[in-house]
């Protein structure tokens, strides 16, 4: 299953609410979180939660004002589970 919450769906809280599911959802395998203004606080709440949760992936976050703490979180997750992180080009070394 996907989730698709692009194009500016996806807030602070609603972003905290996806967290908070994926914590005990295990049937959800991509996340399509593209052009939502996720930032570095956003970033590094979406990979607390990949700690508990081993069936993403994928995650698609380009198109967002993700930073280098942000980026580095994200590679960090990626490579911890071998999740694919799709990020802006600038950002392909982090992953």
């Amino acid at each position: 299953p996907v989730v698709d919450m692009s194009n500016g769906i996806c807030n602070y809280d609603v972003l905290l609410s996806l967290c908070e599911a994926l914590k005990s959802n295990k049937s959800v395998r991509v996340i399509d979180l593209r052009s939502n203004r996720i930032d570095d606080k956003m970033s590094i709440a979406l990979t607390n939660s990949l700690t508990e949760n081993d069936s993403v992936e994928k995650i698609d976050l380009r198109g967002n004002t993700i930073g280098d703490v942000g980026h580095v979180a994200l590679s960090e997750a990626a490579f911890n589970r071998l999740l694919e992180v799709v990020v802006d080009k600038k950002y392909e070394h982090f992953m």
